[in-house]
């Protein structure tokens, strides 16, 4: 009975964690502006570097963010604010809510650059923590969309390292449900950085993309001692290519990003001419993504593989900003140049 238990947690929470990843209603459309991936390589990181890690255990740091949450957090209100539009983020109230869960965030931070993650061996997940894992990935989403919304990109790059860090600590726990909730983590970071490539004056973070392991969330030990060949296995490794798949898109758009910032802003007429930087294949097939190019505008994708179902494709279309000449000269109403 427990292990028929065990199971069913994992089926809903891939669910769930699909459900973090998908499109509805059409192509994800992007306006990004021309910016060079810059020469410094490490100045923005999405994982902590070897030399920022302290000799420290994660895990008893996600047992006290987990504990510090406050018990009447409002979930649907928070998740509405992380997926809805940027502009239509309540400031005010999102910095009230951050400052309750002010403790928590600091204890993620901190679990973010520990060199050790040494989960106590369990099967069962327990629910409590479960719930806690979901509010604190709302609860980094929250940050990092205030940061990014403020301007300040160097505060929501840390806040995105950070959930990325816990994404990847829940994958190495015993427990399989805490993995597939360490991948709904890495999604919800990955929708922050779209966010991110958008702004105004954004630094591209295509080297700081280049970095993440693959996979990101590797949860492959957890199945074969846990889980016998079947569709419960497979949806799994999907879950996990699909989180691999978005990286891989996000660090070709941050290349298509500095090409057309280093040729007339234009992007490419095919992936295979961009040389400066490394353009990555698809994860999933290992070819490259499907591509074109009108020039301003770019389609970027990677289709659902043979056999699965359409939620599976990510999809992109990717417009530059207009930038206004400053030389141009104004024109008045009654057609005649100042």
């Amino acid at each position: 009975m427990k292990r028929i238990l065990i199971c069913l947690v994992i089926v809903v929470l891939a669910s769930a964690a699909l459900a973090a990843m998908r499109r509805d209603g059409g192509p994800t459309k992007l306006t990004v502006e021309l910016v060079k991936a810059g020469e410094d390589t490490g100045r923005y990181r999405l994982l902590s570097s070897a030399e920022e890690r302290v000799d420290e255990d994660a895990v008893g740091l996600y047992k006290e963010a987990v504990a510090s949450l406050p018990e009447d957090m409002d979930l649907m209100k928070i998740g509405g604010w992380v997926r809805g539009p940027l502009d239509a983020l309540p400031r005010k109230e999102a910095e009230s809510t951050l400052e309750e869960l002010k403790g928590t965030l600091e204890s993620v931070e901190r679990a973010a650059k520990c060199k050790r993650c040494d989960w106590p061996f369990a099967v069962v997940a327990k629910p409590e923590e479960q719930r806690g894992y979901r509010v604190i990935a709302y609860a980094i989403s929250l940050k990092a969309r205030l940061k990014i919304a403020e301007g300040k990109y160097d505060e929501a790059i840390s806040a995105i390292q950070a959930g990325y860090a816990m994404g990847r600590h829940l994958g190495e726990s015993s427990v399989l449900p805490h993995g597939l909730a360490g991948i709904a983590i890495s999604a919800f970071m990955c929708t922050q950085v779209e966010q991110l490539v958008q702004e105004p004056d954004a630094p591209n973070v295509y080297w700081a993309l280049k970095e993440l392991p693959r996979p990101l969330v590797d949860l492959g030990y957890q199945m074969k001692m846990q889980l016998e060949e079947g569709r419960l296995r497979t949806k799994i490794e999907g879950l996990m290519d699909r989180l691999d798949r978005h990286v891989a898109l996000l660090q070709c758009i941050e290349g298509l990003r500095h090409w057309a910032a280093t040729h007339k802003g234009k992007f490419p007429g095919s992936l295979g001419e961009v040389t400066e930087v490394v353009i990555a294949n698809d994860p999933v097939t290992d070819k490259p993504f499907v591509y074109s190019s009108s020039g301003r505008e770019a389609v970027l994708k990677g289709p659902a593989p043979k056999g699965a179902e359409g939620e599976w494709a990510i999809d992109y279309r990717i417009r530059l900003k207009e930038k206004e000449n400053e030389n141009k000269r104004k024109m008045p109403k009654d057609g005649r140049k100042e």
